[in-house]
C-alpha cells in the first residue's frame, strides 16, 4: 500500500481546495489560532510522518482532524490519509468507515475521487469485489487515454495481489489492449491469474463482456474455457470453444493443444440419434442371463427375435409308438461353436442396437463404453445386468457424458452422476416394502431373520435390520447359514432356543440319561432331553431372504421345532388343541423376489399359507401389455420371463419412446436432451408397473406384494394384507 500515492497520481489530477472552511479559532498550547491553520499543520506533519514510516504519529494527527476539526477544509485530506494508514495496517473496515464518513459529510469534496478509490480498495480487501468494480472502472475511465494503460496495469496487479483474479484479469487485459509496456510480463501475469482458480462463470462473463476478437485476453479465455468444459464433462461446449479458438487463432500459441483437444472431442460429441449401445454378459457363466435379457430388449424395441431351436424329437418305434432306446450310447457329437451375439441389430422403428459382450469383466466394460461413444457414437447405453460391471459402466458413462440405464441392483450406480439411471429391484427396496407392510400396516414389532452368508443375503439382512430400527422395531433372533446348505436342524433349534437345559424337567432328564452305560443310547437320550425344552418363539415375523429351494428346506426344520408358519385354519386349530394354547398366533413368514416360482407351493403347499413376499414383476398379470411381452418372450425361450428380463424390456421401451417420439413429443437428437427426458419420466407404462425416476436417477416403481394362498401364489394389495386378508 506504500505505492498507493504513485498510483493515485496517475488516477487523479492535483486539485487546489476552494472550500471556505471555518472561521472559528482554537487555543493550542496557550496560543489562539485559526482552526484552519492548525488543521492544515496537523495534516502536513501527518503526511511527513507517514513518509517517514512513523505511522503512529501520522494516525494521531489525521484522527485529531477527523474527530475535532471536521469543519475545516483539511477534513478531506485527513480522512484519506487516515484511510491509507488503516489499509496498510489491514484494517479495511476502519478505512471504509473513514472515507464513508467523509463522502457522507461532503460528497463534493475535492478529494472525492481519491476517497472513492480508497473505499473500493477497502471493499476489495473484505472480498466485496462486486461493489468495488464500478468505482474502479469509473476512475480509470476518467483518466487521459495516455495514462490509462499504465494505471490499468498497476490496478490489475494490485487486484491480483489481493486475490481478486477475475477483476485483475479485466484490468490487465485492458492495459495490454491499450498498448502498455512490458506486454510479455502482462501476458504472464494474465496466464497466472487464469490458472489461479477463477470460477467458470466469471471466465465466461469476462469472455462475453471484456474480450474482443484478436486480443490476447480473448485467446487466453477461449482455450481456458475449452479445458474447463472438458473438466466439467460438458463436451459439446468444450468442442465449441476449441473450434472457436482455431477459427480465430489458427497459428496461436495454444493452436496445437486446441487441435488435439478438438480431435478427441469430436469423437465424443458426434451422436447417432438412432444408435443405442447394449451391454450384456453374452459369454462366460452368466451368458444365459445375458441372452435372455437381450431377447427382452429386442422385444422392448419392437423386434421379433429368432426363436431358439427346439430340442430334437426322439425316434419313435413305428409299432409301439414309444421312444426308441439305443442299445449303445451314441458317440458324443462335438458341440458347435455358438455364433457371437455381438454386433448390430436393426429394429422396426429404425433404431440400431449396438450389442457388446461385457463377459463379466469390469475393465472390458469400461473400454466398451468408451468405444460405443467414440466409434459407434451411440446416443444412450442400456445395461449391464451384473454387479461387477454395472458400476464401471456408470462411471465411464459419466466421463463420456452419455445417458445410461443400468439393469443392475448394484448400490451406488445412480449416485455416480446425472447421466446414470437404474431400473432394478434392489435389496433395500425389498426390505423397505416388507417392513412398511409388517410394522406400519400389521403393527408388528419383533422379528427373526434366517439368512444365507452370501453378499445378497447379508445385504438383505442388513437392509431389513436398518429399516426395522428406523421404525423402532427389534430383531429378537437371527441365524446365518452357508449359502449352499441343505439341512437346517441346528439353525432351527438355535433360532427358538431349543436344546438349552434351562428347566427342571430338562435337568432331570439329562441326569437320568447320564446313567445310561451304552454310549449310543446315552447320546439319543440326551438329544431327547433337549427336545423337552419348549421353543422360545419371541418374534411375530420371520424373514428368509433366499431362494425358494432353500426355503423348502428351512420350513420343515422350523415346523419340526414347533414354529407355526401357516395361517391355514385347520392346521392352526389343531396346533392350538395340541398345545392347549388358544391364543397362539402363527408367525408371519416373509420372503423376497427369489420366492416367485410355482415350485415353492408345490414343495411346501399349505405349510406356508399366508406367507408374503415382494417382487417387481408378475408374469401372470392379465393386462395386455404384460401378456404380449410374456407371449413374445416365451415364443423365443419356451419359458416365462423373470424380473431381469422385464426390467430389460422396460429400459428398452423407455428409450424407444423417447428416441422415436410421437405427436406430443418430437424425437430426441442429443444426449443432453435425452438425459433430461429420462430424468423427467413420469408414470411410464412398463410391464413392471408405472415407472419414474427419483432425483438420484433411481426408479421408484411400486413393488408387487404376493401371498401364498393355499397352494397358489397370488397378488394382494398391501392394504388388504395389513387387514389380514391374506387368503
Amino acid at each position: 500500500m506504500r505505492s498507493l500515492p504513485c498510483l493515485l497520481l496517475l488516477l487523479l489530477a492535483c486539485t487546489t481546495t476552494t472550500a471556505q472552511g471555518t472561521t472559528r479559532t482554537i487555543t493550542v498550547d496557550g496560543r489562539t489560532m485559526p482552526a484552519e491553520d492548525y488543521a492544515r499543520f496537523l495534516v502536513d506533519t501527518g503526511n511527513a510522518a507517514a513518509l517517514a514510516h512513523d505511522d503512529s504519529l501520522a494516525k494521531k494527527n489525521f484522527t485529531k482532524v477527523t474527530e475535532e476539526l471536521a469543519d475545516t477544509t483539511s477534513f478531506g485530506a485527513a480522512s484519506v490519509g487516515l484511510a491509507r494508514l488503516l489499509l496498510d495496517a489491514g484494517d479495511a473496515p476502519g478505512a471504509q468507515a473513514a472515507v464513508e464518513k467523509l463522502l457522507l459529510h461532503d460528497p463534493t469534496t475535492p478529494v472525492a475521487d481519491e476517497a472513492r478509490y480508497l473505499l473500493a480498495l477497502a471493499q476489495l480487501q473484505q472480498g466485496d469485489a462486486k461493489s468495488a468494480a464500478p468505482t474502479l472502472k469509473s476512475l480509470i475511465d476518467k483518466m487521459p487515454e495516455a495514462e490509462r494503460a499504465d494505471a490499468s496495469a498497476k490496478l490489475g496487479e494490485q487486484l491480483f495481489s489481493q486475490g481478486h483474479g477475475a477483476e485483475a484479469l479485466r484490468y490487465l487485459g485492458r492495459s495490454l489492449a491499450a498498448g502498455a509496456g512490458a506486454g510479455a510480463d502482462l501476458e504472464t501475469r494474465m496466464i497466472t491469474a487464469v490458472d489461479g482458480g477463477i470460477a467458470p462463470g466469471d471466465l465466461r462473463l469476462l469472455l462475453e463482456t471484456e474480450a474482443k476478437p484478436g486480443t490476447f485476453l480473448d485467446e487466453l479465455l477461449t482455450i481456458k474455457l475449452a479445458r474447463v468444459h472438458v473438466h466439467l464433462r460438458d463436451y459439446a461446449s468444450a468442442n465449441d470453444m476449441a473450434t472457436r479458438y482455431l477459427s480465430r487463432y489458427g497459428s496461436g500459441r495454444w493452436a496445437k493443444d486446441a487441435r488435439a483437444l478438438q480431435a478427441s472431442l469430436q469423437a465424443r460429441v458426434q451422436v447417432d440419434a438412432k444408435a443405442v449401445g447394449v451391454l450384456l454378459p453374452l459369454s462366460g457363466k452368466y451368458a444365459a442371463y445375458g441372452k435372455r435379457a437381450l431377447t427382452a430388449i429386442q422385444i422392448g424395441f419392437g423386434s421379433t427375435p429368432k426363436a431358439e431351436a427346439p430340442p430334437p424329437e426322439p425316434e419313435l418305434d413305428p409299432k409301439t409308438g414309444e421312444a426308441v432306446v439305443p442299445t449303445e450310447a451314441p458317440a458324443p457329437k462335438p458341440k458347435p461353436k455358438e455364433a457371437s451375439l455381438e454386433g448390430t441389430i436393426a429394429t422396426p422403428a429404425g433404431i440400431t442396437l449396438v450389442v457388446k459382450d461385457t463377459a463379466g469383466d469390469p475393465v472390458r466394460t469400461r473400454q466398451l463404453v468408451e468405444e460405443l461413444v467414440a466409434k459407434q457414437h451411440v446416443i444412450a447405453i442400456l445395461g449391464d445386468i451384473l454387479l461387477d460391471t454395472s458400476l464401471p459402466a456408470a462411471l465411464a458413462a459419466e466421463d463420456a457424458g452419455v445417458p445410461l440405464i443400468s439393469l443392475s441392483r448394484r448400490d451406488g450406480v445412480p449416485e455416480t452422476g446425472p447421466w446414470s439411471f437404474r431400473l432394478a429391484l434392489t435389496a433395500h427396496k425389498q426390505a423397505e416394502a416388507l417392513v412398511r407392510l409388517t410394522v406400519e400396516g400389521m403393527g408388528m414389532k419383533r422379528f427373526a431373520i434366517m439368512y444365507p452368508k452370501d453378499p445378497f443375503g447379508v445385504e438383505l439382512m442388513n437392509g431389513l435390520w436398518d429399516e426395522l430400527e428406523k421404525r423402532e422395531a427389534e430383531v429378537t433372533a437371527v441365524e446365518g447359514y452357508a449359502h449352499d446348505q441343505t439341512t437346517f436342524t441346528a439353525e432351527a433349534k438355535s433360532l427358538v432356543g431349543r436344546g438349552i437345559a434351562s428347566s427342571t424337567e430338562v435337568a432331570e432328564c439329562r441326569a437320568e440319561a447320564q446313567q445310561i452305560t451304552n454310549e449310543y443310547r446315552k447320546k439319543k437320550a440326551l438329544e431327547g432331553c433337549g427336545d423337552l425344552a419348549k421353543p422360545i418363539v419371541d418374534f411375530e415375523a420371520l424373514f428368509v431372504p433366499d431362494s425358494y429351494r432353500t426355503v423348502s428346506y428351512i420350513v420343515p426344520a422350523l415346523v419340526a421345532e414347533d414354529v407355526l408358519l401357516t395361517k391355514d385354519h385347520r392346521t392352526v386349530d389343531n396346533y392350538r388343541k395340541t398345545t392347549g394354547n388358544n391364543s397362539l398366533r402363527p408367525v408371519q413368514l416373509l420372503g423376497v423376489s427369489m420366492w416367485n416360482d410355482p415350485e415353492l407351493t408345490k414343495r411346501l403347499g399349505r405349510q406356508i399359507d399366508g406367507a408374503v413376499f415382494v417382487d417387481g414383476f408378475n408374469p401372470t398379470d392379465g393386462t395386455p401389455r404384460v401378456q404380449k411381452f410374456v407371449g413374445a418372450f416365451a415364443d423365443v425361450h419356451r419359458s416365462k420371463p423373470q424380473l431381469i428380463e422385464a426390467q430389460a424390456h422396460d429400459g428398452a421401451a423407455i428409450l424407444q419412446a423417447l428416441l422415436v417420439g410421437d405427436a406430443a413429443r418430437p424425437a430426441l437428437r442429443t444426449r443432453e436432451s435425452l438425459r433430461q427426458a429420462i430424468a423427467g419420466v413420469t408414470d411410464f407404462p412398463g410391464v413392471t408397473g408405472l415407472i419414474r425416476f427419483n432425483e438420484h436417477g433411481d426408479s421408484t416403481t411400486q413393488l408387487i406384494h404376493f401371498v401364498i394362498d393355499g397352494e397358489k401364489i397370488e397378488t394382494r394389495d398391501p392394504a388388504a394384507l395389513a387387514k389380514g386378508e391374506s387368503g
